[in-house]
């Protein structure tokens, strides 16, 4: 079995632990690999290579560790396949979000989950992108969670989407994250505190403005129930509808 060979999976579990335990350092963090230029006995390693390692990577190695996940795996195979996953970093991301807005068992959309908030700020972009094409309740429910677990590592995405051109539909999904984010963390209501203006801007449009309220809202409401008596730089509903006028 060479470095350059996957097995079959998932039909044999073994051989593919084989080939794993002897090719992970390899593939583990291949984010920094491929940022760097290693040095080696032959020389630099080439753009080419490193590109060929990528793909390897994208089309071999993480479809065989998400394969791993399967409830019918062992309980060995699929705990080295999580943590494979989320040291090799951001390339995981995508196919976990792929595979959270399946249609899985709880239990694997959980896996999935825990590991993209390992996965931190990188795992926002696929996440969101996930979130708005999602047509199904269950799984719009599931990243709707991963992205409040994210907290305010999501949150600078989060607020390129809802500043961007994207159809009102989209952003309202995103102000549904936004929401489930303010009841959350204090980082995450934080983080959203100092994006009000963005909010606030997204009032002006009737279709986005209950939703942007209720973000708002949600914020200075955690934030009252926290320090009462605490003067919040944030409008009153009110003074939200006012400034849209």
């Amino acid at each position: 079995m060479t470095p350059d060979s996957a097995p079959e999976f998932p039909d044999d579990a073994e051989r593919w632990q084989e080939w794993w335990a002897h090719n992970e350092e390899r593939w583990l963090d291949l984010r920094t690999r491929v940022r760097s230029a290693q040095a080696s006995p032959e020389g630099r390693t080439t753009t080419h290579e490193r590109a060929a390692d990528a793909v390897f990577l994208s089309q071999h190695v993480i479809p065989a560790l998400i394969a791993s996940l399967a409830d019918d795996q062992p309980e060995a195979v699929r705990r080295e396949a999580l943590l494979a996953l989320a040291e090799i970093g951001a390339p995981s991301a995508a196919p976990l979000v792929d595979l959270l807005g399946g249609t899985v068992c709880a239990e694997l959309r959980d896996r999935a989950a825990a590991v993209l908030a390992q996965l931190g700020e990188v795992a926002a972009p696929p996440l969101l992108r996930g979130l708005v094409a999602s047509a199904d309740p269950i799984a719009t429910g599931a990243l709707l969670e991963c992205v409040a677990r994210l907290g305010a590592r999501a949150v600078p995405d989060l607020f390129d989407f809802l500043a961007s051109g994207a159809p009102p539909a989209d952003k309202c999904v995103c102000l549904r994250a936004a929401a489930r984010l303010a009841r959350g963390d204090a980082a995450g209501r934080a983080s959203l505190r100092r994006g009000a203006r963005v909010l606030r801007g997204l009032c002006a449009d009737a279709f986005l403005r209950p939703w942007a309220e209720g973000v708002l809202q949600c914020v200075a409401a955690a934030e009252c129930a926290v320090s009462p008596h605490r003067s919040l730089d944030l409008p009153s509903r009110a003074a939200v509808v006012a400034d849209a006028r």
